[in-house]
């Protein structure tokens, strides 16, 4: 009895009451791996890369890195898949358009846009 009035107590807080901090998470998750990558630390960049974009799979800007990332190192067949999807989601990225174009990717409009993430990547980049 004891045990499950303490288990009941230590309970994961509803959905809404986490928002502000996942938001947090996924914003300081690319930012250290920006960190990381400038630094040479390849390996922890792409761990937090990947670990921010599990959280906001719809969120151009962590997309966006992570394309970059894979275009800088060389592997075209991944970076592919994220430019794919930032462009999805926001199809008015002309830089975006022209790393697919670049890749031999024809451009086409998507005809709706996924689930909007406008205020987190907006925070993303007011980050220096």
């Amino acid at each position: 009895s004891f045990f499950c009035f303490f288990f009941l107590m230590i309970r994961r807080p509803p959905r809404s009451t986490l928002f502000p901090y996942t938001t947090l998470f996924r914003s300081q998750s690319l930012l250290l791996g920006r960190a990381f990558q400038g630094v040479g630390e390849e390996d922890y960049a792409l761990t937090c890369y990947l670990q921010a974009v599990s959280m906001a799979p719809n969120s151009v800007a962590i997309n966006k890195q992570i394309a970059y990332y894979y275009l800088a190192k060389n592997k075209p067949v991944k970076a592919e898949q994220y430019l794919r999807q930032t462009f999805q989601l926001d199809p008015t990225q002309s830089e975006v358009a022209g790393e697919l174009g670049r890749l031999g990717v024809e451009v086409k409009v998507p005809r709706k846009r996924l689930k909007n993430t406008k205020k987190l990547d907006k925070a993303l980049r007011e980050k220096p």
